[in-house]
């Protein structure tokens, strides 16, 4: 599927050069045509018949007949592929790529569990994030739409540079593709315009390849630069990329978790793990510790003896296991704690243990 997904973006990136080729060829056939039939005209013309070059020009124009009507049939031939082959072949890339996209791999990937737990972190960010393309080539912006959306991204597309500005205006994106060929302009001056304002990330899309306009690019504060043709896929991977790096970078700092906690008397202080009940402290084994230390991080919650056996012990809970059960009682005993009435650790029947 790689080699299909290159071969159909080169196509796109090259319609353009064919069109104008046809272009090219349909206004010369029909000049020519135009010419010919001038001269069939002139020939056919009845000031002719009484002169000597009569039965030549009869013989130019047997010929120039048929030169004619080929000339005319080329040139509309081209003319109606040029106006013809554009929205075919931009139908016919998107439908390619929805087939892509949902034709199952014949070879799955199978991924390293810590790549599948960065994949699960981007979900929240794949469902919040706006993303601007910015081309004026409608073939090469709906199929990038169409793989940005199929990963869970809002798309919004400009084909020009002042229409960019515009949507930007009305609503700051999570990140930009910008192509550095415009009608209004290039990408490099965008980009620095926007680099006055914003911090979004901002990914640069060009056909040029030369090392000057790829510095060129970075040096004016784009983040990334891909080349044309390129990989559908590479192209939503560097997006992620970006919006990981971004959003890591520009998050708050998470508080430090706390070392010690008091609760209505009772302390306890993971770093000279150390427990005190109103100023008399208690011995607890390692592991009493560390489940009591648990329900104080977790205070006001339901934690179940699942949970706190895996978070302690760092073993899989068996159904029949009552270890937690009978560090709980020797917790509450060595707290002082009335059974029936417990001031710290409660029982919440069916669901496990809370500390208020």
């Amino acid at each position: 599927m790689n080699k299909r997904l290159d071969r159909r973006t080169a196509e796109g990136a090259a319609l353009r050069q064919w069109l104008l080729f046809l272009a090219a060829l349909a206004a010369w056939a029909l000049a020519v045509g135009a010419a010919a039939l001038g001269g069939y005209l002139f020939c056919s013309s009845r000031i002719w018949q009484d002169t000597p070059s009569y039965r030549a020009l009869q013989f130019v124009k047997a010929h120039l007949g048929l030169f004619v009507l080929g000339s005319i049939l080329l040139g509309w031939a081209a003319l109606s592929y040029f106006f013809i082959a554009r929205p075919v072949r931009h139908l016919q890339l998107l439908l390619q790529a929805a087939e892509a996209l949902a034709r199952p791999s014949e070879q799955p990937i199978l991924l390293p569990q810590a790549l599948h737990d960065a994949e699960n972190q981007l979900n929240l960010v794949r469902t919040q994030a706006d993303i601007l393309v910015v081309d004026d080539e409608a073939e090469i912006a709906d199929l990038v739409e169409v793989y940005l959306r199929s990963e869970g991204f809002a798309v919004r597309k400009a084909a020009t540079a002042a229409q960019a500005l515009q949507l930007v205006a009305q609503q700051e994106p999570d990140l930009a593709l910008l192509d550095v060929m415009l009608p209004d302009g290039d990408g490099f001056a965008l980009c620095s315009r926007l680099r006055e304002s914003y911090l979004f990330p901002i990914l640069m899309l060009t056909a040029r390849v030369e090392d000057t306009d790829k510095i060129t690019g970075l040096t004016l504060g784009a983040d990334d630069y891909i080349t044309k043709p390129f990989h559908p896929l590479e192209l939503v991977a560097r997006v992620k990329t970006q919006l990981r790096r971004f959003r890591q970078y520009n998050a708050s700092p998470r508080p430090e978790p706390p070392e010690q906690y008091d609760i209505r008397g009772l302390q306890i202080c993971k770093s000279s793990h150390r427990c005190t009940l109103f100023g008399q402290e208690i011995s607890l084994t390692p592991r009493e510790f560390a489940l009591l230390w648990y329900l104080c991080e977790k205070q006001g919650q339901v934690i179940s003896s699942e949970e706190l056996f895996e978070a302690v012990w760092g073993e899989k809970y068996l159904d029949s296991n009552n270890t937690v059960m009978s560090h709980i009682a020797r917790l509450r005993e060595k707290l002082q704690e009335n059974s029936r009435h417990p001031r710290f650790i409660k029982t919440v029947w069916g669901v496990g243990y809370t500390i208020e």
